[in-house]
């Protein structure tokens, strides 16, 4: 799934503090900014020049699974199941992508993190999440995998957040990070299914991202969690 200039331009924008909001047709011909005077002390005070590492959490959409839509003419074409990591709207950091990473590469150009070109479908979903799916030469800092519910964010967790520590080239202790979230349309999919009911409430799925958001807190130091909402879903 790709996302255009406009939808991703409000999410570099919103971490420039103290400035208004502008437009532009491509995010070469947004301003520079000024070099700053002293580093950012605070989440709030954060500028896109400030991150220095990005990562992602979620599901197929923060996966990039099929964002390159169906492969070839063949009835059976593996492609088509493919993980697009590298345009990964909140991860991908291939390059020409419209991606979070990328507008931050234009103040930052030696961010890290981001995910990169392709691979078969990651899969995890409830308690089928089998082990050494990772391929952290192309996953890098996208923890995401197709299928996740917001159970299955403590299993992305367990690779990410030794995969932030052991980076090379980063100052673990005071380097900025910008971690993307997004999951939950499974959760609401899956809630239909009668023996997935119990499991699969709003208020399990509050407590899973919350205590995701905790651990996270509680382990990364200078993070900022963007939680993005998951697409509304309904049946005709």
């Amino acid at each position: 799934m790709r996302f255009n200039f406009a939808t991703l331009a409000l999410a570099t924008t919103l971490l420039i503090s103290g400035t208004q909001a502008g437009t532009a047709p491509k995010i070469e011909s947004c301003p520079a900014l000024s070099p700053r005077a002293t580093a950012a002390t605070k989440v709030t005070d954060l500028r896109p020049d400030d991150i220095k590492v990005v990562a992602a959490l979620g599901d197929s959409i923060m996966a990039g699974f099929a964002a390159e839509g169906i492969q070839g003419t063949s009835i059976i074409n593996l492609k088509t199941l493919n993980e697009y990591r590298g345009v990964s709207y909140g991860g991908g950091g291939d390059a020409g992508a419209v991606t979070v990473p990328n507008f931050i590469k234009k103040y930052n150009p030696t961010l890290k993190g981001s995910s990169v070109d392709e691979h078969l479908i990651e899969l995890c979903y409830g308690l089928l999440c089998p082990p050494f799916q990772y391929k952290p030469a192309k996953d890098v800092l996208n923890a995401a995998q197709s299928a996740g519910l917001a159970m299955n964010l403590d299993h992305e967790l367990d690779y990410l957040l030794p995969a932030i520590k052991n980076l090379p080239g980063i100052d673990y202790q005071n380097d900025w990070k910008l971690i993307n979230m997004q999951i939950g349309s499974n959760d609401q999919c899956a809630s239909c299914i009668n023996a997935l009911v119990p499991l699969l409430t709003p208020k399990a799925y509050g407590k899973h991202v919350t205590d995701a958001i905790e651990r996270i807190r509680t382990t990364v130091p200078r993070v900022l969690i963007n939680l993005s909402k998951y697409f509304k879903l309904q049946t005709e």
